[in-house]
């Protein structure tokens, strides 16, 4: 028929920021040292947490915007790293990342007595 919209028909769309993640803990642990939390944003969805070096003991789920970890592997620099959906499902490009240093335990040297 040769007719049009008198108004083109117009759709807003919203683009939102990724988010910056946080993660904060100890960096410099002893070997063995245990109970070392963890912790980035809470509120967020589909958490995916990786641990090098270490056995998480909780947290670290899914559903958790905590991690607690025993530095068990050995001494070296090893890591935590988490990511995220925002409320709006958004991800970060990369997870952060701390690095750990775990240092060896001190070795006592015995003392002498004359």
């Amino acid at each position: 028929n040769g007719c049009g919209a008198t108004d083109p028909t117009e759709l807003t769309i919203t683009v939102n920021p990724l988010p910056v993640i946080t993660l904060t803990g100890l960096d410099e642990v002893c070997l063995n040292s245990e109970n070392n939390v963890y912790t980035t944003e809470a509120g967020m969805d589909n958490y995916v947490w990786t641990v090098v070096g270490g056995t998480v003991t909780s947290g670290g789920t899914a559903t958790d915007n905590t991690v607690t970890i025993t530095w068990d592997g050995a001494t070296g620099p090893y890591s935590v790293s988490v990511n995220y959906e925002d409320p709006n499902g958004c991800g970060a490009t990369d997870p952060t990342e701390l690095t750990i240093t775990v240092n060896p335990l001190p070795v006592t040297s015995p003392i002498w007595h004359d």
